[in-house]
């Protein structure tokens, strides 16, 4: 179980790589593809977290390793969904003539609600039937309840959401050929509206 004392250093450990190597994140999806880096990346913090599990009691540098490299992974999800989004507002203006990011941008901040409201739900039922109890020594069974939520639960979440972005098969290639055609579009209102 993480002590307090331990725990800024670990935020700091996770954040940190999620803000510097952002601009990685941009280069590489250029030379592997936005959705392939994002699988990627998914399943480095699918093995990371998993790997938490392992963490044994007062072994602060595989944790903060653990964290740092999850935060590297998890960083991708930072920058690469809104660029696919952007891909798939375009798409579907292709398909019905309008756009729609208001309406899609509304859809995922509902999802995002969505996904933290099951978490935390999950967090609390789980912890209330380990027997957690606050500011007091945690039996065993509650110890490992918070070791499983910590490094097993977010594993299986992003395995799950690496095979869910492998059904994702839109590409750069077919974004380019839409976005022509949409630049066509426009260059032909310009004309007709002039």
């Amino acid at each position: 179980v993480v002590k307090m004392e331990n725990l800024v250093i670990i935020l700091v450990v996770y954040q940190l790589p999620q803000f510097l190597f952002a601009p990685m994140w941009i280069r590489l999806s250029r030379v592997y593809g936005k959705r392939n880096l994002w699988v990627g990346a998914t399943l480095l913090s699918a093995v990371s977290f998993g790997a938490l599990i392992f963490a044994g009691e007062n072994n602060h540098l595989y944790v903060y390793g653990c964290c740092f490299m999850a935060g590297l992974g998890g960083g991708a999800g930072a920058v690469l969904p809104p660029s696919i989004q952007a891909d798939i507002v375009d798409y579907d203006e292709y398909l019905t003539g309008e756009r729609k990011e208001g309406a899609y941008l509304a859809v995922w901040n509902l999802v995002r609600k969505i996904a933290g409201s099951i978490t935390a739900f999950i967090i609390g039922i789980a912890l209330q039937l380990a027997g957690f109890e606050p500011n007091v020594e945690q039996t065993d069974v509650a110890k490992w309840t918070i070791r499983s939520l910590l490094a097993l639960m977010p594993a299986a979440c992003y395995l799950v959401g690496a095979v869910l972005l492998l059904q994702f098969t839109f590409n750069e290639k077919e974004h380019q050929k839409i976005r022509k055609v949409l630049d066509q579009r426009a260059r032909d209102r310009e004309l007709g509206s002039g």
